[in-house]
C-alpha cells in the first residue's frame, strides 16, 4: 500500500501513543534506523507522506496494523495502527530476525492490538458511567 493511503489533511495532528517497550525500543536502535522510523511516524501524525516504504502487517481478521520497513543487512521494522482518528499507535519497533513474517512480531503485535482495545472499551465504559452520573445531578 502507498504511503499516500494512511495520510490525512495536513492540517490534523495525530497523538502518538507508544505501546509496551516501543520508545524504549526505538530509542535503542542505531541512529540512522532510529532517526528514518522517527522522521516517519512524525511524518504520518502530521499527514504527511513516511518517507519509508509502507505495507500492511498480515494479521487475523478485524486486526490492522501497517508496518515501516528499512530493506538491508540488518532490517528494522517500526509496526503502527491508524484505525482511530487522531491517534497513531506505535505497537512494535526492533531489528527484523527471520525471513519472511517473523511469528514472535507477530504475537506481540496482536497482544499490543488487543490492550489497546481493552483500554478503549475501559475508557468507553468510564464515559458512559460519568455521562449517567452527569444527568442524574441534574435531576
Amino acid at each position: 500500500m502507498p504511503p499516500s493511503d494512511v495520510t490525512e489533511p495536513a492540517d490534523h495532528q495525530r497523538e502518538i501513543k507508544f505501546e509496551g517497550s516501543t520508545l524504549k525500543d526505538l530509542k535503542a536502535l542505531p541512529v540512522g534506523p532510529r532517526d528514518q522510523i522517527a522522521n516517519s511516524l512524525t511524518a504520518l501524525q502530521s499527514g504527511a507522506k513516511a518517507e519509508l516504504e509502507i505495507s500492511h502487517l498480515s494479521l487475523p481478521r478485524g486486526m490492522v496494523a501497517m508496518e515501516l520497513k528499512i530493506q538491508g543487512s540488518p532490517a528494522y521494522r517500526c509496526v503502527f495502527n491508524m484505525k482511530d482518528a487522531g491517534i497513531l499507535y506505535v505497537l512494535y519497533v526492533g531489528k527484523k530476525t527471520a525471513t519472511g513474517t517473523d511469528k514472535q512480531l507477530i504475537e506481540t503485535v496482536i497482544s499490543r492490538l488487543k490492550a489497546v482495545e481493552a483500554t478503549k472499551r475501559e475508557a468507553a465504559r468510564e464515559a458512559k458511567k460519568s455521562t449517567k452520573a452527569g444527568k442524574a445531578g441534574r435531576k
